[in-house]
């Protein structure tokens, strides 16, 4: 059972080179942090990656073709054409075994006509990775947060933010709303969803009942009329007039009556 009391944890995926460490705490300086934990390169350091510049772009296409998901010293290497040098001719090569140097490299690419060669380096006090783990003081900060960032794209990622208790567990997200903190059946918008539909069943229904009641007053009706001209139905409704005259026959008779009976 997930605890949603208490301090929350807020893994924030997504970080990427375009963004500074400083970058970062400005976008989370209006959130109250109880601790962050921003990994940072501690010197400069060298990467695995490197750009290779050959002559022609025909050139790159071939080599970044021919050794994308190869072995190199037994690691798998990946190679495509770098997007970002217009005219092409650069490859950028990823996953480079740490232990190779520039001549050693040049020696393993011998067969291609290398321009120039240059190895990725980290500077210090740059992002290490792509996340941050973050700790709150309660669930409500932790929603500020994932609202401001989760699905944002800032640089050439797109942030995803996770959640997780105080116990280490993962704070799930509702399938529904796309908030966090509550049960599925206790979801507001599922409330809300079913409290709609039920109100539309119940309307729903006493329109059907008063259609029904409708069409039934109308048969009857009918049914009267017809009843009414073929002579079958009394006449329901007497004036006052008619009523007193009835009434004073109804005495005469009785008058008769109890003469006949006397005599």
């Amino acid at each position: 059972m997930v605890d949603l009391t208490g301090e929350i944890t807020v893994k924030l995926d997504g970080l990427n080179p375009g963004i500074t460490y400083e970058d970062l705490q400005e976008k989370l300086s209006s959130f109250e942090l109880i601790s962050s934990d921003i990994p940072t390169y501690e010197a400069d350091t060298e990467m695995g990656n490197w750009y290779v510049e050959l002559p022609t772009s025909n050139d790159a296409f071939h080599l970044a073709s021919s050794r994308n998901c190869t072995q190199m010293a037994g690691t798998t290497i990946h190679a495509k054409v770098d997007k970002n040098d217009y005219t092409q001719c650069t490859v950028y090569l990823i996953d480079i075994p740490s232990a190779m140097k520039a001549k050693d490299l040049r020696e393993e690419l011998k067969e291609y006509d290398i321009k120039r060669i240059r190895q990725v380096i980290s500077k210090k006090g740059k992002l290490k990775g792509h996340a941050a783990k973050l700790v709150v003081k309660d669930l409500e900060t932790a929603k500020n947060i994932r609202l401001a960032f989760n699905g944002k794209k800032i640089g050439r990622l797109i942030f995803r933010v996770i959640l997780y208790d105080k116990n280490g567990k993962i704070i799930n997200v509702c399938c529904v709303c796309g908030d966090v903190g509550h049960l599925l059946e206790k979801c507001p918008v599922k409330l809300e969803e079913f409290k709609r539909l039920r109100e539309e069943k119940r309307a729903q229904k006493v329109e059907e009942n008063r259609k029904r009641q409708m069409e039934k007053n109308e048969r009857n009706k009918q049914l009267f009329e017809e009843k009414k001209n073929q002579g079958v139905v009394r006449k329901q409704n007497i004036t006052d007039e008619e009523r007193k005259e009835k009434h004073k026959k109804m005495q005469r008779r009785k008058e008769q009556e109890g003469q006949e009976s006397s005599e």
